[in-house]
């Protein structure tokens, strides 16, 4: 954050009326345990919504304000240091030049947590697997490659069914927040998927739901980025589970992501979870010596072991 005044565009025309707006933090939840959250911004410029010719600037007190930036209507952003009660303040410009005199604002409550991550860092996927791609330029590497312009797809089809995408982070990590970010329009349509939901699994069996979209359209910006809360939970895979399409030439259906980023740390165990965890070890040590070779070879064999569904084993109807 800079200590700067946000400047002035010098947009000729006769508007001299600044946009009014709002920023709600997180949802609207009144708790936050890490310093990292999610705004959902909206300008209005008269009745019309802000697009990427407008700009917006942040501050944690009202008198250092960031940068002038292109308005979006979702922004990652860190809360000063300290627990206690949080403001951040926001002003747009319309594309004439024309700040908000009086900022838009919100209030969150800030308490440490151990769990949350201080500083979350975007965690790469070891492995991605989907219910399907449209092969051989719209393969599921394309989601995590970090290169926007690539995307991948599903296959066209001409009958309704669920897809999904899944993210292997290759051990269990702690997830602060999750992103997704439309293809390019082709015909006027994005193609991103209409209802969907994000789970988050530690072993690909059971699932987790943390979010739900229906109805959804992807931001209105030059990005087409959107983030949801992960709220530091603690997880190996998430997917993102389609339930509704778009439809092109009006008869086939298909979903486009051009990217999905995660952001997060490495889980740390508290003493007494470490603890718990070393006993565990120990316990299993001893019953493998128990066991003869051939036997545990056996077991190992026939044991069940984690994978990624075909199908979800949690369904919901739309």
């Amino acid at each position: 954050m800079t200590t700067s005044t946000p400047a002035t565009t010098t947009v000729p025309g006769n508007d001299t009326t600044p946009p009014t707006g709002s920023v709600i933090i997180n949802d609207g939840l009144i708790l936050t345990h890490s310093l990292n959250v999610i705004l959902t911004l909206s300008g209005i410029d008269g009745n019309i919504e802000l697009d990427e010719h407008a700009w917006m600037s942040f501050s944690n007190d009202n008198q250092s304000w960031s940068d002038p930036e292109p308005y979006a209507t979702v922004k990652m952003w860190t809360l000063s240091p300290g627990e206690g009660d949080k403001i951040i303040y926001v002003k747009f410009c319309d594309a004439a030049g024309n700040w908000m005199t009086d900022p838009a604002e919100d209030h969150i409550i800030y308490e440490p947590s151990e769990t949350a991550c201080d500083e979350p860092q975007k965690l790469l996927a070891n492995a991605t697997t989907v219910s399907s791609q449209f092969l051989p330029f719209y393969a599921k590497e394309n989601a995590v490659d970090g290169d926007p312009s690539t995307t991948w797809s599903t296959v066209l089809s001409l009958f309704k069914k669920d897809e999904f995408i899944t993210l292997d982070l290759g051990e269990i990590k702690r997830i602060s927040w999750f992103s997704m970010q439309a293809a390019s329009t082709l015909f006027g349509t994005d193609f991103f998927p209409v209802n969907f939901k994000i789970e988050i699994s530690k072993d690909a069996t059971l699932w987790e739901e943390i979010g739900r979209e229906e109805g959804y359209a992807p931001p209105i910006q030059l990005t087409h980025r959107d983030s949801w809360d992960c709220k530091s939970l603690e997880c190996r895979f998430i997917r993102v589970h389609i339930s509704k399409t778009k439809s092109i030439f009006l008869f086939f259906k298909v979903a486009q992501i051009a990217e999905i980023e995660v952001y997060g740390c490495d889980r740390t165990a508290s003493p007494l979870q470490q603890a718990l965890s070393d006993d565990e070890r120990s316990i299993k040590g001893e019953r493998e010596e128990a066991v003869p070779s051939e036997a545990s070879a056996t077991d190992r064999d026939t044991g069940r072991q984690p994978s990624i569904p075909g199908k979800p084993l949690v369904t919901f109807s739309e």
